[in-house]
């Protein structure tokens, strides 16, 4: 599946100033697809590697074309990119056992050579309990069963392990070789050629059907001089007192300049990543250590910069995928910098990274879109941290051939911009619009399906719209609107666009009581107002609503301080600006006199006010489809 090409602007491509204070961001990330297929039945793929082979080309692999999470159906699958990751070739099966086929690794062995690893996992064990009284399968794992009841204990026996298949040209993959061991992203060369293969023990139990991997086994190194056709097991992970083996699973391992080792390890309750040490080969380990880094499984690779990078899902809210680097050989490390935080469950991550020509990272990793219902491999590049950049930052959501849709993050707060890939930065065409309640960093009203043909006008017209992050909930607070200002001032002054002392501005429901109260409280900036149904009497949403009540009396909490954040105070104020208003005949939420007390307040100061009622629509991102053309002609 080929992903969108990458269309970068220089106008757009600049970095902005984030506190220290702030969560820290790697640089310049900019997202993208390795292969997607969210509308097939065997469309759900998961927990990838990456590896570069000499000649540049990209190899990724994943457990793929599965039906979901835990299935019978899980087959090896590769994807490779021949232009540093910005098309994919389809994803291609080398790997297909009568059992599930997860966690697929991949490594260089030089020249076209790779090597390939994963484990094959026996869903009827998982899947046992899920019968009815009567002994048959309960409906949705039916399916499953119908697959896996035809597994013997001779198949199981036969085919359930840890394995690696070598390819000699990249294309054609020879027998499978049993290891004794397994880990999500494999085995390492070492220096001296010979593999390490730093996982978790591999051992089998049970009888007949119930055969399968024990999961209290220890972390530990094997080490084959004659490419996995042997191997010696050599030493066991100490645990620290109060982490059980069940809890530790998933390693990666990195050997160091001195040519001692650094392992990572996955543990849960809590789910983090923990540090050990070997200083002999992997024949002994010091203690596993806690560094603080909040998520798991880890991959560590070495970048140009001689920094240590180490990649990992991030499975608390806000879900994504996280890194921590270290520049002093993993004796220290900044934990939990942010990769991609717009995952839509912890069902994500397994991620792992290779560097680009340009010393850019490229890191895959598994992961839901938003909207879909099966996880698609996807990708981030980015650039490391430095001390004096890690403060500078921009991430790009999305780009094609009509938007690009990018955050920036400030010292002081944060916004996205809305504009066509051929912006100029200059231009001083730009718009603000402010959200509804619970709006976040990545989805405001005009993210809406309702709303692509509006936005999708708007950036024809040459607009770049920019929407401050006020928080989820700020009802037109002081704080929200002065980090609607700052946004402002930051985009000019760090980012280098052009923004004109006075700008258009509109918003929507509690966006639009905050577009009022911007315009109320720094008249200086706007030129025009536009209010979709705006909430502007929070003394009566407070009484109608009972779910509001808490959250506005928290922001305002007696009689003068509502009437202080109520547009309908500042009247006077607001009649000197062009104000259009727009609210839905059907609305049930905000009443349709809201609207008609604010036009007439405005009238009363002289203003020039338009309310233009839609009949069609209530309280709903769906009026932007009748108004777009109305909404532009007031702009001009």
């Amino acid at each position: 599946m080929k992903a969108l090409p990458i269309i970068m602007s220089a106008s757009l491509a600049i970095g902005v100033c984030m506190a220290e204070d702030a969560p820290l961001r790697v640089r310049n990330a900019v997202h993208g697809v390795v292969c997607s297929l969210p509308n097939e039945p065997f469309g759900y793929f998961g927990w990838p590697s990456i590896t570069r082979q000499d000649d540049g080309t990209l190899c990724v692999v994943a457990s793929g074309l599965r039906q979901g999470h835990v299935c019978p159906w899980g087959r090896t699958i590769i994807c490779k990119s021949r232009d540093n990751g910005k098309t994919w070739t389809y994803p291609k099966v080398i790997n297909n056992t009568p059992l599930d086929d997860r966690d697929a690794g991949i490594v260089n062995l030089g020249g076209k050579r790779l090597a390939v690893t994963w484990f094959t996992s026996n869903t009827w064990q998982i899947w046992r309990n899920q019968k009815n009284p009567d002994g048959t399968w309960k409906n949705w794992v039916k399916p499953q069963a119908d697959v896996f009841e035809t597994w013997t204990p001779e198949l199981l026996k036969r085919e359930l392990d840890s394995w690696i298949r070598v390819s000699e040209d990249g294309e054609y993959w020879g027998e499978p070789r049993r290891a004794p061991v397994n880990t999500p992203h494999g085995f390492i060369v070492l220096k001296d050629g010979s593999w390490l293969y730093f996982g978790k023990r591999w051992l089998m139990e049970g009888e007949g059907v119930m055969w399968t991997m024990r999961g209290d086994t220890e972390i530990c190194a094997a080490r084959s001089t004659d490419e996995g056709r042997h191997w010696e097991l050599l030493g066991n992970v100490p645990r620290p007192e109060g982490v059980l083996g069940e809890q530790c699973h998933e390693p990666h391992v990195i050997e160091l300049n001195d040519g001692s080792l650094l392992g990572v390890v996955r543990v849960e309750l809590p789910f983090r990543t923990m540090v050990t040490r070997s200083n002999d080969g992997g024949k002994t380990w010091s203690v596993m250590e806690e560094v603080g880094a909040h998520g798991a499984p880890p991959h560590l690779m070495r970048h140009s910069s001689g920094a240590i990078v180490c990649v990992y899902g991030y499975r608390q809210q806000p879900f994504g995928q996280r890194c921590m680097i270290s520049n002093d050989e993993g004796k220290t490390w900044k934990t939990d910098i942010i990769i991609r935080e717009d995952g839509p469950s912890g069902d994500l991550g397994y991620p792992a990274s290779v560097e680009l020509p340009d010393g850019s990272i490229l890191t895959i990793y598994y992961q839901y879109l938003a909207n879909q219902n099966k996880a698609s491999i996807l990708w981030t590049r980015w650039n490391l941290p430095t001390e004096e950049e890690a403060k500078f930052n921009t991430e790009t959501l999305e780009q094609n051939e009509l938007e690009v849709n990018r955050r920036y993050f400030f010292n002081d707060c944060e916004c996205r911009i809305m504009a066509s890939p051929n912006y100029d930065a200059k231009s001083g065409k730009v718009a603000m619009t402010f959200s509804g309640r619970g709006n976040t960093p990545f989805l405001s009203n005009l993210d809406s399906v309702d709303a692509v043909d509006f936005r999708r006008k708007l950036l024809a017209e040459g607009y770049m719209i920019i929407i401050p992050f006020c928080g989820g909930n700020s009802w037109g607070s002081v704080d929200a609107t002065t980090k609607a200002l700052k946004s402002l001032e930051h985009l000019e002054k760090d980012a280098g666009f052009v923004i004109p002392e006075r700008i258009p501005v509109f918003g929507y429901s509690m966006g639009g009581l905050a577009v009022l109260m911007f315009a109320a409280r720094h008249p200086e900036r706007v030129s025009k107002v536009v209010n979709f149904f705006g909430a502007i009497d929070l003394a009566d949403m407070a009484k109608r609503i009972d779910a509001y009540a808490p959250l506005i009396h928290e922001l305002y909490p007696d009689e003068a301080a509502l009437k202080a954040a109520s547009p309908l105070n500042y009247g006077k104020t607001l009649a000197q600006f062009p104000i259009r208003i727009y609210h839905g005949a059907k609305d049930q939420l905000v009443p349709m006199s809201y609207s008609t007390r604010l036009e007439a307040v405005l009238k009363e100061n002289g203003g020039k006010v338009d309310l233009v009622v839609i009949p069609e629509v209530g309280h709903e991102n769906a009026i932007m489809k009748y108004m777009a053309d109305d909404f532009l002609k007031f702009l001009k």
